[in-house]
């Protein structure tokens, strides 16, 4: 008898696993995925953030290095014939030139998406926008900006206008967080419109969790969505978000929309 059960066992084991054992097997794997994609996406997100972080410093310092150049003043931002006022993600053509001339030279693209890796955008999002009459970031860019849109409300800027009289808590560059009214994306607008793969860095339900900011210091930090406010609203649908410290003194912050909580 125990002879016959050592001979089923070495028949079993040569023969392959049963189908229990194969169940078992695949119900571990599956378990063990389910814990294993979160902490890895989680990961990927993580040196996304960080890439993100390290292309936000170099704007801020090609700006700066523009800046030594033309009396102390950062690029500006460009005026939206549309809006009548500047748009955050627009700068005059001229500077493509001389950011080119200090070495930071803008990447080909196709139909307006990026065809390499691109300082000029968070990696979350490549697709820059495309127009003829000037230069586009995938970042919201602030120099050179006099009044802000708090909530469509026009009021005094705190934006980085000079090097020498900019506080090192204004902030100059960001990732691109807006909200169109009713969304936090635009999905039916064309991909080199400068509107798409929004938000950069995706939180629950689709909302923005949050983005990196550089400062007129140079440093770069990473802030949560619900620490922003939307103090640019230049045009109906427009409302960027962002955080900064250095705020105009006339302006009530209790009235100002704040990210998602």
């Amino acid at each position: 008898m125990l002879q016959m059960k050592l001979n089923d066992r070495k028949c079993r084991i040569g023969n392959g696993f049963t189908l229990i054992e194969l169940l078992v097997v695949i119900a571990i794997i599956a378990i063990l995925a389910a814990m294993l994609l979160p902490a890895l996406a989680r990961a990927k997100e993580k040196a996304k953030q960080a890439q993100c972080m390290s292309n936000l410093k170099q704007v801020g310092i090609a700006a700066t290095m523009f800046a030594l150049d033309n009396n102390d003043r950062y690029p500006a931002a460009s005026i939206d014939s549309g809006w009548g006022r500047p748009n955050p993600i627009y700068l005059n053509a001229d500077i493509i030139a001389m950011a080119s001339d200090i070495g930071f030279k803008t990447n080909a693209t196709a139909s307006g998406v990026a065809s390499g890796p691109n300082v000029w955008t968070c990696p979350n999002r490549p697709a820059l926008p495309n127009y003829s009459s000037s230069w586009a970031l995938g970042y919201q860019y602030y120099g050179g900006i006099t009044k802000w849109y708090p909530n469509g409300v026009e009021t005094e800027g705190r934006s980085p206008i000079k090097t020498s009289t900019s506080k090192s808590t204004q902030m100059l560059a960001a990732d691109l967080v807006i909200n169109f009214g009713t969304s936090w994306s635009e999905p039916t607008v064309a991909e080199s419109s400068g509107w798409t793969q929004l938000p950069a860095h995706k939180g629950n339900g689709g909302k923005p969790s949050g983005g990196n900011e550089v400062f007129a210091d140079g440093s770069v930090r990473w802030v949560k969505a619900r620490d922003m406010y939307n103090f640019y609203t230049p045009f109906t649908n427009r409302k960027f978000y962002f955080f900064q410290e250095d705020l105009p003194p006339n302006l009530n912050l209790a009235s100002v929309p704040k990210g998602p909580q």
